[in-house]
């Protein structure tokens, strides 16, 4: 194993934490989640097996010029898009209850407009209204989309509940920011009020259920992706359908754990209660899609596995049919038979060393942090054939 780039980090007694500031190798100095929890980033550097990574140098003058620079030209002229890519009402299981469905994910996708590249682009959900929905209990509403140059569009998948079905209309403001936007000085690039028209009920269609779900790799490791393949039926729609489709629809699906950063979904002809492979349409990162057709589909997710974890998790991916005034969701009982995720390990290394070991008398301790990746891409989807390559974020040292 050989590390590509090494450097040091250096920490004043007494000073406690000490992190760089804006944009680094990891994301830019975010603060990462618990011990063994990667922070969100899924387009920053990766650790490819038997590859490492490491913190750069702390910036110099010109760099902080550089850094001034750059607040300078997004403050003056700063515009991002924002176009949501998934359901404009919200939908729950009748049943929510007791089959647990009641959450669906939100997709927006953003583009750089401006002239101007931003390093660490990050996406910030809040000021939930009307009373029902809200951010997923394991969601922070955080997501990180890293460097964006000039014309770059990327996708921000975010993971909601309803508490209730309510006929008032629900929002939430979506904010695009130049950095994490709980560190100090983050800047405001864009931000757009988006609503649910309702909170609807739905019920569940024997007709409208998931045949099996492949996931790979088995096991993932975390920083790496895990491949969701989700083959499934409509169930009988008609003229004027809207499908819905949602990664996940439990309200305790980890969204922390696995994060979503890409959707493909693919419809092929059915004849009879047979699938076919003569394909319909194909959609890339669009969970809203207007259907009229009864038909089988494949849908691909792909997560980020941002935790390690001690068991399988149970996977839920759901589709809601709006057919006239029919409203109908995946069969609760064909998910209870899907194969789980299996448990996430690790295959990164960390080794840290300091110089000098001893501060008597006060004065600078400089610390080298090392990471390794120990694995291989064996295992691995052909939909995703370097799955266990790893993205780190950040590196947060907690002096004693």
């Amino acid at each position: 194993m050989t590390l590509r780039e090494m450097a040091s980090i250096s920490f004043d007694r007494g000073a406690g934490r000490r992190r760089r500031s804006g944009a680094n190798a990891f994301a830019g100095g975010s603060e990462p989640p618990p011990a063994r929890t990667l922070p969100r980033d899924h387009r920053g550097p990766s650790l490819g097996p038997a590859q490492g990574h490491h913190w750069p140098r702390t910036p110099g003058l010109a760099g902080l010029v550089a850094l001034v620079a750059t607040a300078l030209s997004a403050a003056q002229g700063h515009a991002f898009t924002i176009t949501r890519t998934s359901a404009s009402t919200f939908y729950i299981s009748t049943q929510a209850a007791s089959n647990n469905i009641g959450s669906m994910y939100a997709a927006y996708r953003i583009q750089n407009t401006t002239v101007s590249s931003q390093p660490d682009v990050w996406v910030k959900l809040d000021t939930f209204t009307g009373g029902s929905v809200a951010l997923a209990t394991n969601e922070d509403g955080l997501y990180h989309l890293g460097r964006m140059d000039p014309g770059d569009t990327k996708m921000a998948y975010l993971y909601l509940s309803a508490s209730a079905e309510v006929a008032a209309v629900q929002s939430h403001m979506v904010h695009i920011y130049d950095r994490r936007p709980d560190l100090p000085g983050p800047i405001e690039l864009a931000s757009q009020v988006f609503t649910f028209s309702e909170v609807r009920g739905s019920i569940s269609a024997g007709a409208n259920k998931v045949d099996v779900v492949v996931q790979g790799p088995n096991p993932g490791v975390l920083g790496g992706t895990v491949v969701l393949t989700v083959q499934g039926r409509t169930g009988t729609v008609g003229a004027g359908s809207t499908l819905e489709f949602s990664p996940a629809g439990l309200r305790d699906w980890p969204a922390d754990k696995f994060e979503v950063y890409a959707a493909t979904i693919s419809f092929y002809t059915q004849a009879g209660s047979n699938c076919t492979t003569t394909l319909l349409g194909m959609f890339t990162d669009q969970l809203t899609i207007p259907w009229s057709t009864t038909s089988c589909y494949t849908a691909i997710y792909k997560l980020r596995a941002r935790s390690t974890t001690t068991s399988s998790q149970v996977v839920s991916p759901i589709v809601h049919v709006a057919s006239g005034t029919q409203y109908k969701h995946t069969d609760a009982s064909s998910l209870a038979s899907l194969d789980p995720i299996s448990a996430i390990g690790s295959q990164i290394r960390l080794v840290k060393s300091v110089s000098p070991t001893t501060l008597a008398n006060g004065g600078t301790a400089s610390y080298r942090i090392r990471f390794s990746n120990t694995g291989s891409n064996s295992g691995c989807p052909p939909e995703e054939p370097n799955c266990k390559d790893v993205s780190l974020d950040d590196i947060v040292d907690v002096l004693p």
